[in-house]
């Protein structure tokens, strides 16, 4: 095993051959004929790669009256978005759950079976989680997930009527110095999968049907073990 410095860069040989310094690159020789390994004699000089303008995250989809059992759609009906919410981030935190079971282990104070939904936060604890609330702007989201997490979003109008929840899978035309996005990806419970919500201001959503929603009454919010 061999160790050499070359323009500010030590490198090591694996292979116990021997490396030619090449002006500014280092040629590695491999055991694998005509690969070569490039490698840059200055790291102080390379520019930094940029982050990604656009997220998306593999989230499992479960909508929120098709997946029910056949003998709880009349109790249900459509007011399961939250739940079915719950559900989905549940899944890619790799809980091994169903939406009913989330459904029949939520106490009233977060759902009602068949009426609406209330504090979703505290639906996090029957898996052993605890909601990490977020701001409602561009950058709060991008930065979630980045960081690997669905969020999981309140928003008003919806159809133009009610309140609805959903999860937000991605993010797309993310501007970091502006704080400007295009769009959220998001799973919608009712709908389907990665459905396009377009920003038309810091914390406003124009739906795929053209109603204008805003984010809240809740806080956005992604899963953290407990």
């Amino acid at each position: 095993m061999t160790f050499i410095a070359t323009g500010g860069l030590v490198l090591l040989s694996l292979f116990n051959q021997t490396m030619t310094p090449v002006n500014s690159i280092t040629q590695i020789p491999t055991p694998l004929s005509g690969v070569l390994a490039l490698l840059p004699s200055d790291l102080g000089n390379q520019e930094a790669i940029p982050d990604p303008t656009e997220i998306e995250l593999d989230v499992p989809y479960i909508h929120q009256y098709k997946d029910l059992p056949e003998n709880r759609k009349v109790q249900i009906r459509y007011s399961a978005c939250g739940p079915t919410s719950l559900a989905m981030a549940f899944q890619f935190a790799g809980v091994n759950t169903s939406l009913i079971e989330v459904i029949d282990k939520l106490p009233n104070s977060v759902y009602v079976k068949g009426l609406m939904f209330y504090n979703l936060y505290d639906g996090t604890k029957i898996n052993g989680y605890n909601a990490q609330k977020i701001g409602k702007t561009p950058q709060d989201f991008y930065n979630a997930l980045k960081d690997g997490h669905p969020v999981i979003i309140n928003i008003q109008n919806y159809n133009g009527v009610v309140g609805h929840a959903m999860v937000v899978t991605g993010i797309k035309g993310f501007n970091a110095e502006t704080n400007t996005a295009e769009s959220l990806i998001a799973h919608d419970p009712s709908t389907g999968p990665n459905e396009v919500f377009e920003f038309i201001g810091k914390n406003q959503l124009k739906q795929p049907s053209g109603q204008i929603n805003s984010i809240g009454i809740l806080d956005p919010f992604y899963l953290v073990k407990e």
